[in-house]
């Protein structure tokens, strides 16, 4: 069927709801994603901010557009982040989530393409014709730089997510409405009602990165919504579907993983006809897949590429085929396609970016509990398990980031700390009584439960404390829980119908007012760095990142500021930033080289200096320290130059030595240098510094006469 066939059909069919006045099937679907829209239009005309510039203008495959694809497919996420910023891929497992990088691909095709994939300078010349044309200047600060590049076409790339959130509340709707709460409609609307407004979703809708997040929940509903359609209909097209979709779901993130135990969950108990789990072929094919996923993990590179998969696939097959149970082949299905997914994912994160830096465990910015104990590190994590569900009902305020040091480290003599065990396993005992007992309301604990794990940071290094957006699975849970807990007080009551209906429109207009208004609020801090991190630097004052980003953000500012009152005034609120955080991390290379741009932007050359030679101390060979060496090398070598022209020779060749201790490879430097000493008959030395300067460049025209001058006695 059409899509407006189905849109028909839906009218057509009557609501079923019994508290919302909805006249046929189609409004609960119309109001839901006009409403996921509607709290996000003010992120159309945003830019980007945060790790927007990891995954889209740092990622040479991303920028290659339609092209890159095939790369995205093949390569670690961070792969070319890393390569470009010279330093090694520390994230823990490395990172394999290629299909949102595709659709930023896809994106990018239409936006506009670099055939090299590399932003560089002059990326802003859109029509290459080398003049600075006012449409150019995308973002409207009066410079032209890459950054006018950056910001072409994300106003297209925030519509994108906005759309596919609200295709995913539809996708969730149509899921959890025909195929395990096919008579609680009412519950269902609340709950997603209550998913799509909440505050903690906007770095997820706001952000463009994380854009994975989406992807993940959309393919992971969509892999249920077939895997469940499959066990009425039995036919081989859903169970293609539902292999397919989670492949998609694994390649978006890797939170797919869950489905293994919620499929064979929900079966049991929404299904519990169809799953039979005394069937020896069902726990044969389960620990096929744990195998097969084992032997990839631990020996790809030693042959079982080929071994494995085939092992799984024609064993599985047998067992599969055998089965009188649908939900056997069904996790034949999944399996299958995690088999894939992993083969494709370590064939991808086995390319390393060589250069070598800080190991993961040595760096505070991929290990935030460096400086933690053994028993700070577990109770600190504890502890912010605590602070998810605190953030859920009561979001505000929100911020970006929660590394190194926005969170104090906790230990087992906190209160808290033990709130924390006794909530978490309470819910997990709760989870399996009303697992066991075939209870309805089990399903959103499944959700919470199995989402939350992977986050949890004891099984698994995510290689940060907390995130909002890692919240964004778990609280589809949180949201359908609270619902039914709702619902069912309200059935409880012996209040009328009228009554009924009174509180709980009273209770949906204050609670969605209050989380919309918040949504809409937190939205604007997403424009791009300077609102979010000028924002974000009142709520997190010691967040090493924070602190990085917002004093960047003033750095910016500065530079784009036409009142010198202000660029003074945002050029020293930088440097106290970068102070700050130096303080609180003095090996954080960012903080040193942004440093060093700040004091070359406010013409103090000295300080610029030694901040560029720190930072080129902690990660050699940088290319953005590399970079602002050079320029400082050059600013120094025209003060040389000027000094030179008031024959002030002694101060030239001061900053001419400055300018060289900044970049030993200016052979303009040596060239200045070797004039400078011709001019006090110091030839000897001269000679040897024009000789310098052909070194480095042999098509240096001045170096070359000037040796020839030399030679020849002129």
């Amino acid at each position: 069927m059409s899509i407006s066939s189905n849109i028909k059909s839906l009218i057509n069919k009557p609501a079923g709801y019994l508290y919302f006045p909805f006249k046929n099937a189609f409004q609960p679907y119309l109001v839901l994603i006009l409403i996921s829209i509607g709290l996000y239009v003010n992120t159309f005309n945003h830019e980007v901010a945060f790790d927007d510039e990891n995954v889209l203008h740092r990622n040479e495959f991303v920028i290659q557009g339609v092209k890159g694809i095939p790369a995205l497919l093949t390569h670690d996420s961070y792969y070319s982040y890393y390569k470009q910023m010279g330093l090694e891929n520390s994230l823990p497992g490395g990172r394999y989530r290629p299909l949102s990088h595709i659709t930023f691909a896809m994106e990018q095709e239409f936006i506009g393409t670099i055939p090299n994939g590399i932003v560089d300078a002059n990326s802003w010349d859109i029509n290459h014709n080398r003049i600075q044309d006012p449409k150019e200047d995308i973002n409207q600060d009066g410079l032209y730089t890459d950054y006018d590049f950056w910001v072409r076409g994300a106003g297209f790339r925030h519509v994108t997510n906005v759309l596919l959130y609200a295709l995913l509340i539809g996708i969730m709707y149509h899921v959890l409405t025909t195929y395990i709460f096919s008579n609680k409609k009412d519950m269902v609307f609340l709950s997603l009602l209550l998913f799509a407004i909440h505050p903690l979703h906007t770095e997820v809708v706001a952000n463009i990165k994380s854009r994975d997040e989406i992807l993940s929940l959309i393919f992971i509903f969509s892999t249920l919504g077939f895997a469940l359609r499959y066990m009425k209909t039995f036919k081989r097209s859903d169970l293609i579907l539902t292999m397919v979709n989670m492949l998609l779901a694994l390649l978006s993130k890797e939170y797919a993983l869950v489905l293994f135990g919620l499929i064979p969950a929900i079966l049991y108990v929404f299904y519990k006809e169809q799953i039979n789990l005394k069937e020896k072929g069902f726990w044969i094919l389960l620990i096929f897949v744990g195998i097969a996923s084992f032997s990839l993990m631990k020996f790809f590179n030693s042959g079982t590429l080929i071994a494995v998969p085939i092992l799984f696939l024609y064993g599985g097959y047998y067992f599969a085929k055998q089965s009188k149970f649908a939900s056997t082949r069904l996790i034949y299905g999944i399996g299958a396609a995690l088999i894939l997914y992993l083969a494709m994912r370590f064939a991808a994160t086995t390319h390393r970016v060589d250069i070598q830096v800080e190991s993961f465990e040595n760096n505070i910015i991929g290990n935030p509990y460096l400086f933690a104990t053994p028993n700070e590190i577990w109770a600190s994590k504890i502890y912010i398990w605590l602070k998810y569900l605190k953030l859920f009902f009561i979001p505000n305020p929100l911020i970006a980031d929660y590394s190194f040091k926005t969170i104090p480290y906790s230990n087992f003599s906190s209160p808290l700390v033990w709130l924390s065990i006794f909530t978490y396993a309470s819910l997990i005992v709760l989870t399996m009584w009303a697992l066991l007992k075939r209870k309805i309301w089990s399903f959103g604990l499944m959700l919470f439960i199995g989402f939350f794990v992977p986050i949890a940071n004891i099984f698994i290094d995510i290689g940060a404390t907390m995130g909002e957006r890692l919240f964004f699975h778990p609280s589809v849970g949180i949201c359908i829980l609270l619902s039914m807990l709702a619902f069912y007080v309200i059935e409880k009551m012996s209040w009328t119908k009228k009554s009924t209906l009174l509180l709980l429109g009273c209770i949906l207009i204050i609670q969605t007012s209050a989380f919309a208004f918040l949504t809409l609020k937190r939205n604007t801090a997403w424009k791009n760095n300077i609102s979010l991190f000028t924002s974000d630097i009142k709520n997190a004052p010691d967040n090493i990142n924070v602190i990085t980003g917002a004093a960047s953000a003033y750095l910016d500012l500065g530079e784009t500021a036409k009142d010198s009152s202000f660029k003074s005034y945002y050029g020293v609120t930088a440097n106290n930033l970068f102070n700050k955080g130096i303080q609180i991390y003095p090996k954080h290379f960012p903080l040193h080289c942004n440093k060093a741009i700040n004091f070359y932007h406010l013409h103090m050359l000295d300080s610029a200096l030694l901040s560029a030679q720190i930072a080129i101390s902690i990660i050699p060979n940088q290319p953005n320290a590399i970079s602002i060496l050079n320029n400082i090398s050059s600013a120094y070598m025209y003060l040389g130059i000027q000094q030179f022209e008031k024959r002030n020779i002694k101060k030239g060749m001061a900053f001419l030595v400055k300018s060289l201790s900044a970049n030993k490879a200016n052979d303009k430097a040596w060239t200045n240098m070797g004039l400078g000493l011709l001019q006090v008959g110091a030839k000897d030395k001269a000679l040897s510094c024009f000789q310098s300067a052909l070194q480095l460049n042999p098509q240096n025209q001045k170096a070359i006469e000037a040796i020839k001058g030399i030679k020849s006695g002129n």
